[in-house]
């Protein structure tokens, strides 16, 4: 009689759990994965104004002059077809935009000492590269400008004072 009993008692669960099953197939994966994010190293800095803030100040852009040569960092040319490679020190390495988050490329990147600079003949997408290294916690990071500097305005903005714009006599 103590074999039927629990012969019953086990069905009774089943029946009890058999709605249940489903909810807890889903759930405890996902809370398992919840968990494993929750305490996994962040990638990617949480602070997109503080990490942005070097830039906004142009503290992250180094001259061709301000380069020691034989050089202190490690120049990246971050352009597509390398035409930044002629203009760069010897020990320079060509890694396009594109594949600068492959494996071998970080590697290379998280296990260098020196300061890193990235260099392009598009300023727009060393900007982008700089972004993207420095959410990931690389630095110091610099940006290699030509000795043009375009970004930053050497004059006071004066209006023309001749057109009054939106005023019609």
């Amino acid at each position: 009689m103590n074999r039927s009993n629990e012969t019953i008692s086990s069905n009774h669960a089943m029946k009890f759990m058999r709605p249940y099953i489903l909810i807890i197939v889903l759930v405890v994966p996902i809370a398992v994965f919840v968990v494993l994010k929750a305490f996994n190293p962040v990638r990617f800095e949480s602070d997109a104004v503080k990490q942005a803030a070097p830039s906004l100040r142009h503290e992250n852009f180094i001259s061709p002059a301000e380069l020691v040569y034989p050089t202190d960092r490690l120049i990246i040319d971050v352009s597509e077809n390398g035409v930044c490679m002629r203009k760069l020190p010897k020990g320079a390495l060509h890694m396009p935009a594109a594949s600068i988050l492959e494996k071998r490329n970080l590697k290379i990147i998280r296990k260098n000492k020196l300061p890193l600079v990235v260099a392009s003949d598009d300023r727009g997408e060393a900007a982008r590269i700089w972004m993207l290294l420095s959410q990931m916690g690389v630095e110091p990071l610099h940006i290699l400008r030509d000795s043009a500097d375009n970004e930053i305005l050497k004059y006071k903005f004066r209006p023309d004072s001749t057109i009054q714009a939106g005023i019609e006599k």
